[in-house]
């Protein structure tokens, strides 16, 4: 926070506290005398501090977070002073602006670092712009376990691009710091005054640099190694132009990727634009970039102090983009197959009335946990996390529920396709397994197997009969060994993959134990499915769901992570079937008792809208109760629900 007020920078030296010199003492003596001074008095102490970067030739080290200039008491005090124009001489000599532009670059771990690199772009003094970035991929990047870092230094003075690695050894502190390339930025300007970086694809690095007319463009950064030397080459594209309006301002760039970047015009900072493009091909072959334009506009008086640009987690859509003004901010979004940005969000600043953000710190950076909040909610939605693979039980569920033409017409289709898909593996023609590449997070099967229309049936012929008979094969020979590892995972043994008798599909070897019983269940279902003849499409849902129901609670590995009851949706369905009778014969004909705990478990009472079909219910209960435990207490209260006193009075006999 000291930092933020601009009266201090990253890297200054602390040098006296209550007139108190703290010169020529180690670290330790200086945190010492400080908390003593401090223990000492009640006023607030009048810390005195030396400016390090003026001993720093063309770099003024400043921190990621507020990256503004210095300002001393007539700045904070709102004195203007009046400004001379520069002679050439002092241009030589004025400081450029370091941003640190990665979450892997930390200033305070660089300050000392960069102190020692002093006079290194001598040759481009002076530095109007620069950037630092990591170096963690790509050709000079240094391993993981050689306890070395590695940041890229790109510095501009007038046109002339550097680009600059800088090596540090954190256990001897030993830093290597050479040029490794230079070019010149192509344009008719005479200099460039904003660069910022670009997220990219590929294994080098990009930056967006905007010279004093507003043309934008990207350059791409590729490192080389040439007889064991790391060198730079730079490949340079025109993506657009600002055009000025008026006395031009400094502009405000901000890019999500290289198709899609943000900034605020010249001499207009309320208003944004954001540009977006596809790569796209000329006939000479070569690439290029073609940009259209979109105008945000929040409709706000104030000025844009900062943009951020936060990945939406939904898959269809633009990430979104936040606008932070004076004294609130806005949040826009932009819908998949949509042109147009909407506002979601206002949000004002806990700041108090009347006051505002004067442009000289970012709200983003006084208010950080503001766009960690964004974050917290996209991540909560990301869809990316609810991706699933076609073998996955909540996906071939889905498939199976979502059928327009209902359960059994799903099961018959998608989910038994992709249990043939899996069988294949089974096969003893290793040459017929399918290509799997296990390295993906998310894989799917291939799509003609998924939305081939046609299946093996009987239909008498010899070849087709021998088919059908090697496809029920696999997929016995599949549920035997889903069973196999359930029954390890019961027991808690290990067993190989590769054991001649306990073959798993290579795309199920990660899953956990609930899925291995759930792919069994469902397994079972397809290969043995309820009789669906008689029942509409709710009541096709309702049987699916406790067909599933009752196969997984025979399972102890499910049945202590899981309810004792149906799911809800399924209790929905049965109760907007109008086949209910049926679904009560389907349920007797599954192998469901008429017991108390089924009937409980399925939730009959609830869905259950004929009452006379419920009293038989309660009484096939009170019947099976006695029938197992032989004591007349255990059915006494169904009984007397269906006032059968007498036949009560009888089995007390």
């Amino acid at each position: 926070p000291a930092e933020k007020n601009g009266m201090i920078m990253v890297g200054d030296e602390l040098i006296a506290v209550n007139d108190e010199s703290l010169l020529n003492i180690d670290f330790e003596e200086i945190i010492s005398a400080v908390r003593r001074i401090g223990s000492n008095t009640n006023a607030p102490l009048r810390m005195k501090f030396r400016s390090t970067a003026k001993r720093i030739d063309n770099i003024d080290i400043s921190s990621q977070a507020s990256n503004i200039p210095r300002r001393n008491l007539s700045d904070m005090l709102g004195i203007k002073k009046k400004v001379k124009k520069q002679t050439a001489d002092e241009m030589s000599v004025a400081t450029g602006v370091m941003m640190f532009e990665s979450n892997d670059v930390k200033p305070k771990d660089w300050v000392k670092t960069l102190s020692k690199t002093r006079g290194a772009f001598s040759d481009i003094s002076p530095i109007s712009c620069s950037v630092v970035l990591p170096m963690n991929y790509g050709n000079g990047a240094p391993s993981k376990d050689s306890g070395v870092k590695a940041v890229l230094i790109i510095a501009i003075g007038g046109l002339k691009m550097m680009a600059a690695r800088l090596e540090l050894d954190e256990i001897t502190q030993d830093c290597q710091f050479k040029i490794i390339g230079q070019t010149n930025i192509e344009t008719d300007s005479s200099c460039v005054n904003t660069i910022t970086p670009v997220k990219t694809a590929t294994a080098g690095w990009c930056v967006a640099v905007v010279d004093e007319c507003g043309k934008t463009m990207l350059v791409f950064v590729d490192t080389e190694i040439e007889d064991k030397e790391i060198c730079a080459t730079f490949r340079q594209y025109h993506v657009f132009e600002e055009k000025s309006s008026g006395c031009p301002s400094e502009l405000l760039i901000v890019a999500a990727s290289v198709n899609l970047i943000a900034t605020t015009g010249w001499g207009n900072r309320n208003e944004v634009h954001v540009w977006y493009s596809m790569p796209r091909a000329n006939p000479d072959g070569k690439e290029t970039y073609h940009y259209q334009k979109t105008n945000i506009n929040a409709h706000c008086d104030e000025n844009i102090l900062d943009i951020k640009w936060i990945q939406s987690g939904f898959l269809d859509s633009y990430p979104w983009l936040v606008l932070f003004y004076e004294t609130r901010l806005f949040v826009f979004y932009r819908p998949g197959g949509s042109f147009d940005w909407l506002c979601i969000a206002e949000l004002t600043y806990p700041i108090p009335k009347d006051t505002k953000f004067d442009g000289s710190i970012s709200p983003a950076d006084a208010f950080p946990h503001i766009t960690s909040s964004l974050r917290n909610i996209i991540n909560i939605n990301d869809e990316r996390l609810t991706l699933k693979s076609d073998w996955n039980i909540d996906a071939l569920v889905a498939y199976i529920c979502t059928d327009e033409d209902g359960v059994c017409h799903g099961l018959k289709g998608s989910a038994e396709r992709i249990f043939a898909w899996l069988s294949q593996w089974h096969d003893s023609d290793v040459s017929s397994h399918p290509i799997f590449a296990h390295h993906c997070a998310l894989s799917v099967i291939p799509w003609m197997k998924l939305t081939d229309p046609t299946t093996l049936k009987d239909t008498g012929n010899s070849v087709q009969v021998s088919k059908v008979d090697r496809q029920n094969q696999l997929m016995s020979e599949l549920q035997r060994s889903l069973s196999l590892k359930r029954e390890t995972l019961k027991e808690n043994k290990i067993f190989s993959a590769q054991d001649e008798d306990f073959i798993i599909p290579q795309p199920l070897h990660d899953i956990c134990g609930e899925e291995v019983s759930a792919l069994w269940a469902l397994g079972e279902i397809i290969s043995r499915p309820p009789d669906f003849s008689k029942l509409d499409l709710p009541g096709e849902l309702f049987l699916f769901s406790a067909t599933m129901f009752r196969l997984l609670r025979s399972d102890s590995v499910v049945t202590n992570k899981c309810d004792n009851y149906i799911a809800s949706s399924a209790v929905f369905s049965a109760l907007l079937s109008d086949s209910q009778n049926e679904i009560l014969c389907s349920i007797r004909d599954s192998g469901f008792k008429m017991m108390w705990k089924d009937v409980k478990s399925l939730m009959v009472p609830l869905w259950l809208r004929d009452d006379e079909q419920l009293k038989k219910v309660t009484e096939d209960v009170a019947k099976m109760t006695f029938q197992s435990t032989k004591k007349s207490m255990d059915c006494m209260l169904f009984y007397i629900a269906l006032n059968k006193k007498q036949t009560l009075i009888i089995l007390r006999r």
